[in-house]
Protein backbone atom coordinates (compact mmCIF):
# COMPACT_ATOMS: atom_id res chain seq x y z
CA UNK A 1 0.00 0.00 0.00
CA UNK A 2 2.50 2.51 0.68
CA UNK A 3 4.90 1.22 -2.15
CA UNK A 4 1.62 1.97 -4.41
CA UNK A 5 1.49 5.13 -2.83
CA UNK A 6 5.07 6.28 -3.89
CA UNK A 7 4.94 4.88 -7.40
CA UNK A 8 2.01 6.82 -8.08
CA UNK A 9 3.13 10.16 -7.08
CA UNK A 10 6.93 9.17 -8.80
CA UNK A 11 5.23 8.39 -12.16
CA UNK A 12 2.30 11.47 -11.90
CA UNK A 13 5.05 13.63 -10.80
CA UNK A 14 6.94 14.41 -14.07
CA UNK A 15 3.19 14.34 -15.98
CA UNK A 16 2.20 17.33 -14.05
CA UNK A 17 5.50 18.51 -12.60
CA UNK A 18 5.86 21.37 -15.36
CA UNK A 19 2.27 21.55 -16.03
CA UNK A 20 1.41 22.31 -12.54
CA UNK A 21 3.84 25.71 -12.81
CA UNK A 22 2.15 26.44 -16.17
CA UNK A 23 -1.24 26.40 -14.59
CA UNK A 24 -0.51 28.10 -11.31
CA UNK A 25 1.37 30.78 -13.40
CA UNK A 26 -1.67 31.23 -15.68
CA UNK A 27 -4.61 31.39 -13.04
CA UNK A 28 -2.10 33.67 -10.43
CA UNK A 29 -4.53 36.64 -9.86
CA UNK A 30 -7.75 34.05 -9.35
CA UNK A 31 -7.56 32.75 -5.69
CA UNK A 32 -9.89 29.95 -6.33
CA UNK A 33 -8.19 28.56 -9.40
CA UNK A 34 -5.15 28.29 -7.21
CA UNK A 35 -7.05 26.32 -5.20
CA UNK A 36 -8.71 24.20 -7.49
CA UNK A 37 -5.17 24.00 -8.92
CA UNK A 38 -2.94 23.25 -5.32
CA UNK A 39 -6.64 20.06 -5.00
CA UNK A 40 -4.49 18.83 -7.89
CA UNK A 41 -1.09 18.95 -7.40
CA UNK A 42 -1.89 17.40 -4.32
CA UNK A 43 -3.73 14.63 -5.79
CA UNK A 44 -0.53 14.10 -7.86
CA UNK A 45 2.56 15.32 -5.62
CA UNK A 46 1.48 13.88 -2.29
CA UNK A 47 3.15 14.33 0.31
CA UNK A 48 6.77 15.17 0.36
CA UNK A 49 7.03 16.06 -3.24
CA UNK A 50 4.28 18.78 -2.38
CA UNK A 51 6.52 20.22 0.29
CA UNK A 52 9.24 20.86 -2.16
CA UNK A 53 7.23 22.16 -4.76
CA UNK A 54 5.69 24.51 -2.41
CA UNK A 55 9.17 25.64 -0.95
CA UNK A 56 10.60 25.85 -4.75
CA UNK A 57 7.70 28.45 -5.60
CA UNK A 58 8.16 30.15 -2.44
CA UNK A 59 12.16 30.49 -2.28
CA UNK A 60 12.06 31.73 -6.07
CA UNK A 61 9.57 34.81 -4.75
CA UNK A 62 6.53 33.23 -6.35
CA UNK A 63 4.45 32.69 -3.97
CA UNK A 64 2.94 35.38 -1.77
CA UNK A 65 2.16 33.84 2.38
CA UNK A 66 -1.87 34.65 1.29
CA UNK A 67 -0.94 32.40 -1.97
CA UNK A 68 0.74 29.93 -0.36
CA UNK A 69 -1.72 29.50 2.39
CA UNK A 70 -4.74 28.94 -0.40
CA UNK A 71 -2.57 26.52 -2.54
CA UNK A 72 -1.31 24.56 0.50
CA UNK A 73 -5.22 24.23 2.08
CA UNK A 74 -5.81 23.06 -1.92
CA UNK A 75 -3.19 20.38 -1.49
CA UNK A 76 -4.02 19.49 1.65
CA UNK A 77 -7.51 18.58 0.55
CA UNK A 78 -6.29 16.85 -2.62
CA UNK A 79 -3.95 14.41 -0.69
CA UNK A 80 -6.71 12.35 0.03
CA UNK A 81 -8.54 12.32 -3.19
CA UNK A 82 -6.66 8.69 -4.36
CA UNK A 83 -7.10 7.31 -1.12
CA UNK A 84 -10.99 8.08 -1.21
CA UNK A 85 -11.55 6.80 -4.66
CA UNK A 86 -9.77 3.44 -3.18
CA UNK A 87 -12.05 2.90 -0.06
CA UNK A 88 -15.28 4.47 -2.33
CA UNK A 89 -14.72 1.72 -5.55
CA UNK A 90 -15.20 -1.61 -5.68
CA UNK A 91 -11.42 -3.22 -5.56
CA UNK A 92 -11.34 -5.39 -8.77
CA UNK A 93 -11.07 -1.77 -10.39
CA UNK A 94 -7.49 -2.56 -9.69
CA UNK A 95 -6.98 -5.16 -11.89
CA UNK A 96 -7.07 -3.67 -15.15
CA UNK A 97 -4.71 -0.50 -13.63
CA UNK A 98 -2.43 -3.11 -12.79
CA UNK A 99 -2.56 -4.90 -16.10
CA UNK A 100 -2.22 -1.93 -18.01
CA UNK A 101 -0.09 -0.02 -16.03
CA UNK A 102 2.35 -3.62 -16.42
CA UNK A 103 1.93 -3.66 -20.15
CA UNK A 104 2.85 -0.11 -20.76
CA UNK A 105 6.26 -0.52 -18.32
CA UNK A 106 7.33 -3.61 -20.18
CA UNK A 107 6.43 -2.35 -23.47
CA UNK A 108 6.51 1.11 -24.35
CA UNK A 109 9.77 3.21 -24.43
CA UNK A 110 8.62 6.57 -24.31
CA UNK A 111 9.22 8.01 -21.22
CA UNK A 112 6.01 9.90 -21.09
CA UNK A 113 3.87 6.63 -21.33
CA UNK A 114 6.07 5.06 -19.18
CA UNK A 115 5.00 7.19 -16.77
CA UNK A 116 1.67 6.80 -17.17
CA UNK A 117 1.92 3.14 -16.82
CA UNK A 118 3.83 3.64 -13.48
CA UNK A 119 1.70 5.88 -12.00
CA UNK A 120 -1.21 3.15 -12.84
CA UNK A 121 0.84 0.18 -11.80
CA UNK A 122 1.21 2.13 -8.04
CA UNK A 123 -2.68 3.28 -7.55
CA UNK A 124 -3.38 -0.52 -9.05
CA UNK A 125 -0.36 -2.40 -6.04
CA UNK A 126 -1.91 0.82 -3.36
CA UNK A 127 -5.78 -0.54 -4.23
CA UNK A 128 -4.53 -4.67 -3.62
CA UNK A 129 -2.31 -3.14 -0.55
CA UNK A 130 -5.88 -1.73 0.85
CA UNK A 131 -8.13 -4.35 -0.09
CA UNK A 132 -5.59 -7.06 1.23
CA UNK A 133 -4.61 -5.15 5.14
CA UNK A 134 -8.88 -4.39 4.50
CA UNK A 135 -9.60 -8.39 4.47
CA UNK A 136 -6.45 -9.75 6.66
CA UNK A 137 -8.44 -9.73 10.24
CA UNK A 138 -5.72 -9.38 12.45
CA UNK A 139 -5.65 -9.36 15.96
CA UNK A 140 -6.22 -5.73 17.62
CA UNK A 141 -2.74 -5.84 18.84
CA UNK A 142 -0.99 -6.15 15.27
CA UNK A 143 -3.58 -3.54 14.20
CA UNK A 144 -1.98 -1.23 16.53
CA UNK A 145 1.26 -2.10 16.08
CA UNK A 146 0.67 -1.52 11.96
CA UNK A 147 -0.66 1.73 12.64
CA UNK A 148 2.01 2.81 14.18
CA UNK A 149 4.74 1.82 11.63
CA UNK A 150 2.26 3.28 8.75
CA UNK A 151 2.65 6.53 11.06
CA UNK A 152 5.92 6.28 11.32
CA UNK A 153 6.43 5.98 7.70
CA UNK A 154 4.22 8.63 6.98
CA UNK A 155 5.80 11.23 9.16
CA UNK A 156 9.45 10.63 7.49
CA UNK A 157 7.91 11.12 3.34
CA UNK A 158 5.01 13.23 4.98
CA UNK A 159 2.38 11.08 3.40
CA UNK A 160 -0.39 11.53 5.92
CA UNK A 161 -2.99 9.38 2.85
CA UNK A 162 -0.84 5.95 3.86
CA UNK A 163 -2.59 6.60 7.14
CA UNK A 164 -5.52 7.70 6.23
CA UNK A 165 -5.71 4.24 4.03
CA UNK A 166 -4.29 1.91 7.24
CA UNK A 167 -6.92 3.82 9.49
CA UNK A 168 -10.05 2.71 6.90
CA UNK A 169 -8.63 -0.78 6.35
CA UNK A 170 -8.64 -1.09 10.36
CA UNK A 171 -12.16 -0.23 10.28
CA UNK A 172 -15.44 -2.83 10.30
CA UNK A 173 -17.51 -1.20 7.50
CA UNK A 174 -15.56 2.13 6.35
CA UNK A 175 -19.30 2.57 4.73
CA UNK A 176 -21.03 3.26 7.78
CA UNK A 177 -18.52 5.25 9.58
CA UNK A 178 -17.46 8.07 7.63
CA UNK A 179 -17.47 10.79 10.69
CA UNK A 180 -14.02 8.97 11.56
CA UNK A 181 -12.57 9.07 8.08
CA UNK A 182 -13.73 12.49 7.75
CA UNK A 183 -11.92 13.21 11.38
CA UNK A 184 -8.78 11.48 10.69
CA UNK A 185 -8.32 13.16 7.49
CA UNK A 186 -8.62 16.63 9.12
CA UNK A 187 -6.23 15.85 12.05
CA UNK A 188 -3.83 14.37 9.14
CA UNK A 189 -4.48 17.37 7.07
CA UNK A 190 -3.86 19.73 9.45
CA UNK A 191 -1.14 18.03 10.58
CA UNK A 192 0.54 18.39 7.27
CA UNK A 193 0.01 22.07 6.87
CA UNK A 194 1.57 22.81 10.46
CA UNK A 195 4.59 20.94 8.91
CA UNK A 196 4.89 22.77 5.98
CA UNK A 197 4.09 25.70 7.29
CA UNK A 198 7.27 25.36 9.75
CA UNK A 199 9.09 24.39 6.47
CA UNK A 200 8.14 27.77 4.98
CA UNK A 201 9.03 29.27 8.02
CA UNK A 202 12.61 28.23 7.91
CA UNK A 203 12.86 28.56 4.19
CA UNK A 204 15.44 31.89 4.02
CA UNK A 205 14.19 33.59 0.57
CA UNK A 206 17.58 33.71 -1.51
CA UNK A 207 16.88 36.37 -3.70
CA UNK A 208 15.71 39.94 -2.60
CA UNK A 209 13.22 41.50 -3.21
CA UNK A 210 12.02 38.50 -2.33
CA UNK A 211 8.40 38.64 -4.29
CA UNK A 212 8.50 38.02 -7.72
CA UNK A 213 8.27 41.49 -9.76
CA UNK A 214 5.77 39.69 -12.50
CA UNK A 215 2.44 40.95 -12.81
CA UNK A 216 -0.27 40.14 -15.12
CA UNK A 217 -1.50 42.91 -15.08
CA UNK A 218 1.50 44.54 -16.62
CA UNK A 219 0.80 42.30 -19.92
CA UNK A 220 -0.50 44.98 -21.32
CA UNK A 221 1.69 47.60 -21.42
CA UNK A 222 4.59 46.08 -23.31
CA UNK A 223 7.29 48.12 -22.11
CA UNK A 224 6.78 47.74 -17.87
CA UNK A 225 5.89 44.22 -18.50
CA UNK A 226 9.38 43.37 -20.44
CA UNK A 227 11.25 45.79 -17.50
CA UNK A 228 9.86 43.39 -15.17
CA UNK A 229 11.31 40.34 -16.25
CA UNK A 230 14.43 42.10 -17.31
CA UNK A 231 14.48 43.23 -13.34
CA UNK A 232 13.58 39.59 -12.17
CA UNK A 233 16.57 38.12 -14.25
CA UNK A 234 18.59 40.66 -12.49
CA UNK A 235 17.24 39.37 -8.86
CA UNK A 236 18.04 35.98 -9.90
CA UNK A 237 21.65 36.85 -10.98
CA UNK A 238 22.61 38.50 -8.17
CA UNK A 239 21.11 35.76 -5.84
CA UNK A 240 23.26 33.49 -8.42
CA UNK A 241 25.95 35.99 -7.36
CA UNK A 242 25.46 35.42 -3.30
CA UNK A 243 25.60 31.70 -3.82
CA UNK A 244 28.71 31.82 -5.87
CA UNK A 245 30.19 34.04 -2.98
CA UNK A 246 29.59 31.80 -0.37
CA UNK A 247 30.57 28.62 -2.47
CA UNK A 248 34.10 30.46 -2.65
CA UNK A 249 34.22 30.67 0.82
CA UNK A 250 33.41 27.15 1.56
CA UNK A 251 36.95 26.13 2.62
CA UNK A 252 36.87 28.63 5.95
CA UNK A 253 33.36 26.60 7.11
CA UNK A 254 33.62 24.70 10.30
CA UNK A 255 34.07 21.25 9.99
CA UNK A 256 30.84 19.51 9.70
CA UNK A 257 28.68 22.53 7.89
CA UNK A 258 27.51 22.20 4.90
CA UNK A 259 25.75 25.83 4.92
CA UNK A 260 26.80 26.99 1.57
CA UNK A 261 25.46 23.28 -0.27
CA UNK A 262 21.83 24.34 1.62
CA UNK A 263 22.47 28.02 0.04
CA UNK A 264 23.30 26.34 -3.20
CA UNK A 265 20.46 24.44 -3.54
CA UNK A 266 17.77 26.77 -2.30
CA UNK A 267 19.06 28.93 -5.18
CA UNK A 268 18.71 26.08 -7.45
CA UNK A 269 15.56 24.78 -6.50
CA UNK A 270 13.90 28.53 -6.89
CA UNK A 271 15.87 28.62 -10.20
CA UNK A 272 13.75 25.12 -11.54
CA UNK A 273 10.77 27.35 -10.78
CA UNK A 274 11.60 30.88 -11.70
CA UNK A 275 11.96 29.37 -15.08
CA UNK A 276 8.94 28.26 -16.28
CA UNK A 277 7.49 31.52 -14.10
CA UNK A 278 9.21 33.82 -16.43
CA UNK A 279 8.99 32.30 -19.99
CA UNK A 280 4.99 31.51 -19.49
CA UNK A 281 5.23 35.09 -18.57
CA UNK A 282 6.98 36.05 -21.84
CA UNK A 283 4.90 33.60 -23.93
CA UNK A 284 1.67 35.14 -22.82
CA UNK A 285 3.38 38.41 -23.82
CA UNK A 286 4.60 37.28 -27.53
CA UNK A 287 0.63 36.55 -27.85
CA UNK A 288 -0.01 40.60 -28.28
CA UNK A 289 1.00 43.07 -31.05
CA UNK A 290 4.26 44.08 -30.10
CA UNK A 291 6.50 46.27 -31.91
CA UNK A 292 9.74 44.46 -33.67
CA UNK A 293 12.49 46.04 -31.21
CA UNK A 294 9.93 45.15 -28.07
CA UNK A 295 9.37 41.27 -29.89
CA UNK A 296 13.34 40.59 -30.44
CA UNK A 297 14.12 41.90 -26.45
CA UNK A 298 11.01 39.59 -25.60
CA UNK A 299 13.11 36.38 -27.49
CA UNK A 300 16.86 37.77 -25.76
CA UNK A 301 15.22 37.66 -22.24
CA UNK A 302 13.15 34.11 -22.70
CA UNK A 303 17.05 32.60 -23.56
CA UNK A 304 18.59 34.62 -20.67
CA UNK A 305 16.30 32.41 -18.23
CA UNK A 306 17.54 28.96 -19.52
CA UNK A 307 20.75 30.22 -19.46
CA UNK A 308 20.65 31.54 -15.93
CA UNK A 309 18.66 28.57 -14.66
CA UNK A 310 21.76 26.42 -16.56
CA UNK A 311 23.92 28.66 -14.21
CA UNK A 312 22.50 27.47 -10.79
CA UNK A 313 22.54 23.65 -11.86
CA UNK A 314 26.21 23.98 -12.74
CA UNK A 315 26.76 25.96 -9.47
CA UNK A 316 25.01 23.10 -7.64
CA UNK A 317 27.38 20.70 -9.38
CA UNK A 318 30.51 22.17 -8.20
CA UNK A 319 28.80 22.95 -4.64
CA UNK A 320 27.86 19.12 -4.17
CA UNK A 321 31.86 17.60 -5.75
CA UNK A 322 34.24 20.42 -4.18
CA UNK A 323 36.17 18.66 -1.14
CA UNK A 324 34.82 18.64 1.87
CA UNK A 325 36.68 20.91 4.01
CA UNK A 326 37.78 18.69 6.24
CA UNK A 327 39.17 16.73 3.40
CA UNK A 328 40.93 19.39 1.85
CA UNK A 329 44.91 18.18 3.30
CA UNK A 330 43.80 14.69 1.30
CA UNK A 331 44.54 16.58 -2.13
CA UNK A 332 47.70 17.84 -3.64
CA UNK A 333 47.85 21.83 -2.44
CA UNK A 334 48.57 22.90 -6.03
CA UNK A 335 45.20 21.92 -7.02
CA UNK A 336 43.12 23.62 -4.01
CA UNK A 337 44.84 26.74 -4.50
CA UNK A 338 43.60 26.93 -8.74
CA UNK A 339 40.43 25.85 -7.42
CA UNK A 340 40.08 28.62 -4.70
CA UNK A 341 41.31 30.73 -7.34
CA UNK A 342 38.69 29.30 -10.06
CA UNK A 343 36.03 29.64 -7.63
CA UNK A 344 36.70 33.58 -6.09
CA UNK A 345 36.30 34.06 -10.36
CA UNK A 346 33.31 32.35 -11.17
CA UNK A 347 31.66 34.53 -8.04
CA UNK A 348 33.46 37.74 -10.05
CA UNK A 349 31.88 36.71 -13.63
CA UNK A 350 28.19 36.03 -12.30
CA UNK A 351 28.26 39.16 -10.21
CA UNK A 352 29.65 41.21 -13.33
CA UNK A 353 26.91 39.43 -15.37
CA UNK A 354 24.13 40.83 -12.60
CA UNK A 355 25.50 44.19 -12.74
CA UNK A 356 25.03 44.07 -16.67
CA UNK A 357 21.49 43.44 -16.81
CA UNK A 358 20.40 46.80 -16.23
CA UNK A 359 18.59 47.58 -19.91
CA UNK A 360 20.64 50.85 -19.96
CA UNK A 361 21.53 51.85 -23.71
CA UNK A 362 23.91 54.19 -22.42
CA UNK A 363 26.02 51.90 -20.49
CA UNK A 364 25.67 48.93 -22.57
CA UNK A 365 29.63 49.25 -23.63
CA UNK A 366 30.56 49.93 -20.55
CA UNK A 367 29.09 46.80 -18.84
CA UNK A 368 29.41 44.28 -21.84
CA UNK A 369 33.16 45.73 -21.36
CA UNK A 370 33.13 44.14 -17.24
CA UNK A 371 31.18 41.18 -18.17
CA UNK A 372 34.53 40.38 -21.01
CA UNK A 373 36.89 40.87 -19.21
CA UNK A 374 35.44 38.86 -16.15
CA UNK A 375 35.45 35.62 -18.43
CA UNK A 376 38.78 37.05 -20.08
CA UNK A 377 40.12 36.07 -16.45
CA UNK A 378 37.91 33.03 -16.25
CA UNK A 379 39.51 31.43 -19.06
CA UNK A 380 42.66 32.16 -17.89
CA UNK A 381 42.52 30.55 -14.59
CA UNK A 382 40.36 27.50 -16.37
CA UNK A 383 43.35 27.29 -18.35
CA UNK A 384 45.79 27.35 -15.44
CA UNK A 385 43.52 24.89 -13.56
CA UNK A 386 43.44 22.43 -16.38
CA UNK A 387 47.21 22.51 -16.55
CA UNK A 388 47.87 21.55 -12.85
CA UNK A 389 45.60 18.66 -12.69
CA UNK A 390 47.05 17.37 -15.99
CA UNK A 391 50.74 17.70 -14.42
CA UNK A 392 49.34 15.93 -11.08
CA UNK A 393 47.97 13.20 -13.30
CA UNK A 394 51.00 12.93 -15.48
CA UNK A 395 53.29 12.72 -12.15
CA UNK A 396 51.29 10.46 -10.49
CA UNK A 397 50.42 12.49 -7.85
CA UNK A 398 46.86 12.57 -7.24
CA UNK A 399 44.43 9.48 -6.83
CA UNK A 400 42.64 8.87 -9.70
CA UNK A 401 39.25 8.99 -7.87
CA UNK A 402 40.37 13.02 -6.80
CA UNK A 403 41.58 13.43 -10.27
CA UNK A 404 37.95 12.45 -12.15
CA UNK A 405 36.32 14.88 -9.48
CA UNK A 406 38.35 17.72 -10.43
CA UNK A 407 37.73 16.71 -14.27
CA UNK A 408 33.98 17.24 -13.50
CA UNK A 409 34.36 20.50 -11.69
CA UNK A 410 36.39 21.85 -14.60
CA UNK A 411 33.57 20.75 -17.13
CA UNK A 412 31.22 22.34 -14.78
CA UNK A 413 32.86 25.83 -14.78
CA UNK A 414 33.69 25.72 -18.34
CA UNK A 415 30.13 25.10 -19.27
CA UNK A 416 28.95 28.11 -16.85
CA UNK A 417 31.64 30.36 -18.41
CA UNK A 418 29.63 29.53 -21.67
CA UNK A 419 26.50 30.48 -20.47
CA UNK A 420 27.75 33.78 -18.71
CA UNK A 421 28.68 34.89 -22.30
CA UNK A 422 25.41 33.96 -23.74
CA UNK A 423 23.40 36.46 -21.46
CA UNK A 424 26.30 39.42 -22.09
CA UNK A 425 26.34 38.68 -25.92
CA UNK A 426 22.33 38.64 -25.56
CA UNK A 427 22.74 41.79 -23.16
CA UNK A 428 25.27 43.67 -26.18
CA UNK A 429 22.33 43.63 -28.61
CA UNK A 430 21.34 46.78 -30.22
CA UNK A 431 17.48 46.10 -29.51
CA UNK A 432 18.67 44.78 -26.19
CA UNK A 433 17.36 47.86 -24.22
CA UNK A 434 14.47 50.02 -22.40
CA UNK A 435 14.74 53.24 -21.51
CA UNK A 436 13.93 54.39 -18.08
CA UNK A 437 13.15 58.03 -18.98
CA UNK A 438 10.84 56.96 -21.51
CA UNK A 439 7.05 57.42 -19.13
CA UNK A 440 5.03 57.40 -22.12
CA UNK A 441 6.81 54.37 -23.83
CA UNK A 442 6.74 52.28 -20.22
CA UNK A 443 2.64 53.66 -20.31
CA UNK A 444 1.71 53.15 -23.49
CA UNK A 445 -1.21 50.86 -23.57
CA UNK A 446 -0.78 47.59 -26.18
CA UNK A 447 -3.09 47.09 -29.16
CA UNK A 448 -6.27 44.83 -27.51
CA UNK A 449 -5.81 42.40 -29.88
CA UNK A 450 -4.26 38.95 -29.80
CA UNK A 451 -2.41 36.96 -31.95
CA UNK A 452 -4.12 33.92 -33.19
CA UNK A 453 -1.36 31.90 -32.42
CA UNK A 454 2.25 32.32 -30.29
CA UNK A 455 4.75 32.66 -31.95
CA UNK A 456 6.32 29.97 -34.13
CA UNK A 457 10.21 28.40 -33.70
CA UNK A 458 10.75 30.23 -37.32
CA UNK A 459 9.38 33.39 -36.28
CA UNK A 460 11.53 33.45 -33.21
CA UNK A 461 14.54 32.46 -35.14
CA UNK A 462 14.09 35.11 -37.65
CA UNK A 463 13.42 37.78 -34.43
CA UNK A 464 16.95 37.12 -32.64
CA UNK A 465 18.69 37.35 -36.13
CA UNK A 466 20.52 40.66 -36.34
CA UNK A 467 17.89 43.20 -37.65
CA UNK A 468 18.41 44.34 -41.51
CA UNK A 469 19.52 47.78 -42.39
Amino acid sequence: MMYGILTWADGVEPLLGAKLSAWTEKTAPHSLYRFVIGILAGSALHGKRGFQYCKRRYLAGLLSPLAAAIFSVGMAIGIFLPANLIIWTPYYWAFPLLIVGMAIQLSCRTPTIRQTGQALLGLGCCWIGYTACRDAALPANLIVVALVGVAAFATFTHTPAAVFLAVASALQDPGTQTNILALTALVLALCWLFSLVQTLRNAKPPFKPASSLLSKYDLLFPERALQAVLQENRRMAVGLAAAARALAAYKDKPRGTATFVQLVQDVESAMDEFKPAGQQYLLELTRYKLEERQARLAMFLFVNISDLERISDHLLAVAENVPDPARRPDYPESILQSLDAMLEKTADIIDALAKSITGNRGRKHDVSGSVTEARDGALELLDHFTAVLQDLILNNEIKPSRAIRMQDLRSHFERLIRHVRAIAVAGAQEDFWIEPDAIHERAKHVINVRTKDRLTVSQINDLLQEPKT
